[in-house]
């Protein structure tokens, strides 16, 4: 089923509660945040997001719904990345062995990268363009087509930021693992830790094409104050 398997947003009036992170989609799949230093800001518009701080660990747990298996997936993310960090992990979903996946900010280059890997340490890898840790608001996607990889993208602000991949995608067996979905932190939660908001944070189960990724960004960039 194409499906929408975490929806984190947060548009209340008032500040949100310290913990859970409340997971709108219809698995219900709630984060629970352990606040470090970190903490609730909000945008002009009313959106809520956490600002990460080098303590901060949110957690899922592991679900069916969050684990792709053979199956296609997409991730957008709102995010503004703090010119104080380094490779920073957006989500984390691996287990000791690296199997699973992966969306971050890498430290070599401040551009996104994402990893899909197997229990036979199969890697699929994407590398991204721009350099994006500017202290700005900017919508972070990522599209993966089992399939076919020349649609197996990374976006920027709603454009195709891909500037390579790497492996051989036919390779890659299942990346379902028995983890816990980390956001802002790597599998064990300690390190490659985000800096700075993550607004908004969506996981399909599905590639969402080009069209579909500028649609969703033109849709909520007013929420940054992001114009024509």
């Amino acid at each position: 089923m194409n499906d929408c398997v975490l929806d984190l947003e947060n548009s209340m009036d008032l500040e949100p509660a310290a913990t859970p992170w409340y997971d709108r989609s219809r698995y219900k799949n709630n984060a629970t945040i352990t606040t470090g230093t970190g903490g609730w800001v909000q945008r002009g518009s009313g959106l809520w997001g956490y600002n990460y701080s080098p303590t901060t660990r949110i957690v899922i747990p592991d679900a069916p719904s969050i684990n792709h298996g053979v199956s296609d997936m997409s991730i957008i993310a709102w995010v503004l990345a703090d010119t104080s960090g380094n490779d920073s992990r957006i989500i984390t979903k691996q287990d000791g062995a690296y199997t699973g996946y992966f969306f971050s900010c890498a430290h070599t280059s401040d551009t996104l990268y994402l990893r899909i890997q197997d229990a036979d340490a199969d890697k699929y890898n994407l590398t991204g363009t721009t350099a994006f840790r500017d202290d700005l608001p900017h919508m972070v996607g990522a599209s993966v087509d089992r399939d076919v990889a020349a649609n197996c993208k990374l976006y920027m602000d709603g454009e195709d930021d891909t500037a390579s991949r790497g492996g051989v995608l036919a390779d890659i067996g299942s990346i379902t693992s028995v983890s816990d979905l980390n956001i802002g932190s790597n599998f064990v939660g300690s390190w490659r830790r985000w800096v700075g908001p993550i607004f908004i944070l969506r996981i399909f189960s599905f590639a969402l094409t080009d069209g579909q990724m500028r649609n969703y960004y033109e849709k909520t960039r007013h929420l940054f104050g992001v114009h024509g």
